[in-house]
């Protein structure tokens, strides 16, 4: 792996151990989110990345062939 991911790795995990050490106890609540340790980072994390699937799945479809391309030339 290289740097990027190892430093990504490492903020994901300090983030995870923040939320855990702020976290006050809900006894009575039904959110999964104040239940499971690192939930809104995975939440937010697979959020983002649907958006960018979904945007490169419509890219694909929408997008229009480029009519400069070197192909047509003769």
């Amino acid at each position: 792996m290289t740097r990027a991911y190892w430093l990504i790795l490492i903020g994901a995990l300090s983030l995870i151990v923040l939320e855990y050490a702020t976290m006050t106890p809900h006894s009575e609540s039904l959110s999964l989110g104040h239940q499971v340790v690192g939930f809104n980072l995975f939440y937010g994390l697979g959020g983002c990345l649907s958006i960018v699937i979904i945007a490169k799945c419509l890219g694909i479809f929408i997008q229009k062939p480029d009519k400069n391309s070197k192909e047509d030339a003769p």
